[in-house]
């Protein structure tokens, strides 16, 4: 146990490196179902969803104080499961990016990249950056493994 958080405080140390581009590699089959500037969430989480009843609960949180909600989108979730990553409370838009660190029989580690988005408010001033609760939803083929998420700051 000690020696996965040692692995994981020299991965941050060499991740800390702004030289750096890509972390971990890039995961097949992944693709963004949907993403929202608002969770309701205001700390970091990340879940694999493996059911319906389990997606459907999420969307139910996330729909509370919305009026059409959001639709639950549709997932075979006998050849595919859902990757959900809960930012929590951020200063403006951002970019997440997946990737796969670390995969043994049992469990595979993701990381969790964000970045600012420079494209987002190019032509704003200071101060112009809302706070967000964003959450990125996306579709993978179905693994039988514990999946970890492990989030890097920009």
């Amino acid at each position: 146990m000690i020696m996965r958080y040692l692995l994981y405080l020299g991965l941050v140390c060499l991740i800390s490196c702004k030289a750096q581009r890509s972390i971990g590699e890039a995961m097949e089959g992944l693709e963004l179902l949907e993403r929202d500037g608002y969770s309701g969430y205001v700390d970091f989480e990340g879940r694999a969803i493996r059911d319906q009843k389990a997606l459907e609960s999420f969307y139910s949180q996330i729909n509370r104080t919305r009026k059409p909600g959001l639709p639950v989108p549709e997932v075979d979730f006998e050849r595919e499961m859902v990757l959900l990553v809960i930012l929590g409370e951020q200063a403006g838009e951002k970019t997440v990016t997946l990737s796969t660190i670390e995969e043994t029989a049992l469990e595979v580690t993701l990381i969790v990249e964000i970045g600012e988005d420079p494209a987002a408010y190019q032509d704003s001033g200071p101060g112009a950056r809302p706070i967000l609760q964003p959450f990125y939803l996306y579709k993978m083929p179905l693994i039988d493994k514990r999946v970890n998420f492990l989030k890097l700051d920009p």
